[in-house]
């Protein structure tokens, strides 16, 4: 009995050892299992460099034609890689005191296609959003402006890669006051027919483009007769009535017929004037400026 007692003593104690054992090994596995599962507390190293915005395209324009009546218009647009860029707009006069800056934010993008051609997507608030095909390593967009309030004129805009100027103020320094340059040393010729004797003066409110048959905004047209047989027909920008800058403007003579009559050349192309249901001296000209071909119905004034 001593001896089967001592076998059951032995055999519980090993039991229990086991089972011992097994709650150890398995405390220590779940343990492991728990550091395998949390995240490490050693963070990545955030990056210190973002990528560097660059000029991209630099764009050029301007607009000079109502200079002495109004003001010159210059453009810089600097488009940079991150597909914002700035649009400055220099307002300048003969005094440079009261020359104004203003700037404006764009929005761009260029896409080629797998024929290599370029297309620029440009979005301004004034101009709107726009497209442009790259030409000989340029793009030209048509630029909208707008001044004096409701005025607006349309540019050329052309840009490219190359980076003419690398400050704004460099800019400035190039263009400003480039549109009065000469002028006070009579460098403008368009007063010399001032000094001549007009024998008829014919006006036209409206210069109509022929495609459309809609008369062009704030353009108006005159021609006039001198004493010594020329003769000179313009169309331009006008504001009531009157023209302050030429778009275009031709050369010619005239003479009277016998019937009453005026035979007049322009351009070598001829016109006769004859008199219409008011008895006053009449006729069409045709001719072409930046809206294509154009006609402005000339009726006598004087």
């Amino acid at each position: 009995m001593k001896k089967i007692r001592s076998i059951v003593v032995l055999a519980l104690s090993a039991l229990t050892l086991a089972s011992c054992g097994g709650n150890a090994q398995s405390a220590s596995a779940s343990s492991v299992g728990e550091n395998q599962n949390t995240p490490s507390t050693i963070a990545e190293p955030a990056s210190s460099t973002q990528e560097e915005v660059t000029l991209s395209y630099q764009f050029l324009g301007n607009y000079y034609q109502i200079a002495s009546q109004y003001a010159a218009f210059d453009f810089l647009g600097n488009l940079n890689s991150d597909g914002t860029g700035i649009l400055y707009k220099l307002t300048s006069h003969a005094d440079k005191t009261q020359d104004t800056l203003d700037e404006s934010k764009v929005t761009w993008r260029v896409e080629e296609d797998r024929d290599g051609i370029k297309t620029m997507t440009f979005k301004e608030k004034t101009s709107g959003t726009q497209e442009a095909y790259e030409t000989d390593g340029k793009f030209t967009l048509a630029l909208k402006f707008t001044f004096a309030g409701s005025y607006s004129r349309t540019i050329d805009f052309v840009g490219s890669s190359t980076i003419q100027y690398q400050t704004v103020d460099e800019w400035r320094t190039a263009v400003e006051g480039k549109a009065y340059e000469g002028k006070e040393d009579g460098g403008d010729d368009s007063k010399d027919d001032d000094t001549k004797t007009a024998s008829y003066t014919f006006s036209a409110a409206e210069v109509i483009v022929d495609a459309t048959s809609t008369a062009i905004n704030n353009c108006a047209a005159e021609c006039v007769l001198y004493e010594d047989g020329t003769a000179t027909a313009r169309n331009g920008y006008a504001m009531n009535g009157t023209i302050y800058s030429d778009y275009v403007k031709e050369e010619g003579t005239w003479k009277a017929n016998d019937d009453g009559s005026i035979a007049i050349k322009l351009n070598d192309t001829d016109y006769t004037a004859s008199k219409n249901g008011d008895d006053l001296l009449a006729f069409t000209w045709h001719t072409t400026n930046t809206e294509g071909a154009v006609h402005a119905d000339f009726v006598q004034v004087k």
